[in-house]
């Protein structure tokens, strides 16, 4: 909080701007979220079922399939390369990938097995140039943003 005004963290306004770009409305929309980190999943979590979505957490080592077989919206940020795969999203699901890593061939991927995904889901954020392009612009908006609170 700054000056009484909250700044929402750059890479949960890059989800979220994602899956606002799919027109998508998130009332009683079932979304898993796959991550490790509770920097961001509990400010993700709390603004989507701030808008009435029906939220599902797992970390690394629980089992996850259950809730990406029937999420509406899958957003993978567990760091493990291309481990999220088509059997494991229902039929049109919006993905949103965050991981990146790149690869010992020198390749940059994400959590998302893109190829094998993206003939199933109905949107899925590319990586490179999904999230991250995005993470950076919130960045620069939220110093902006910060250096006017704080006048």
């Amino acid at each position: 909080m700054a000056g009484g005004k909250v700044i929402e963290p750059s890479v949960v306004k890059s989800i979220l701007e994602l899956i606002r770009a799919t027109r998508i409305k998130l009332k009683d929309k079932k979304i898993a979220i796959l991550a490790n980190s509770d920097v961001l999943i509990q400010p993700l979590k709390y603004l989507l079922e701030k808008k009435k979505a029906q939220v599902i957490v797992r970390k690394a080592g629980d089992y996850f399939q259950d809730a990406t077989e029937n999420a509406d919206i899958v957003i993978a940020a567990y760091g493990r390369p291309q481990f999220l795969k088509a059997r494991m999203i229902k039929e049109e699901a919006v993905i949103i990938d965050v991981g990146i890593t790149r690869t010992e061939d020198e390749k940059t991927v994400g959590d998302v097995d893109f190829e094998d995904v993206k003939e199933k889901a109905g949107f899925i954020s590319p990586v490179p140039g999904g999230v991250g392009p995005l993470t950076v612009a919130f960045l620069l908006e939220n110093t902006c943003l910060s250096s006017e609170y704080f006048k």
